[in-house]
């Protein structure tokens, strides 16, 4: 069983987090991460390539 500490720095963490809203990221920050997200894949591609090779 899992005890639950009411310490005041835990307290104070989970109410700023509940009170904060998440906003939907835009189309142009989507295309930004899938961009990021490729470069990274590419470049793995290639070092796992030199490396095995």
């Amino acid at each position: 069983m899992i005890i639950k500490l009411q310490l005041p720095a835990t307290a104070t963490a989970t109410r700023q987090q509940a009170s904060k809203t998440v906003q939907q990221p835009t189309r142009k920050d989507r295309v930004k991460a899938d961009r990021i997200v490729i470069a990274i894949i590419y470049l793995l591609g290639i070092i796992g390539a030199a490396v095995f090779a």
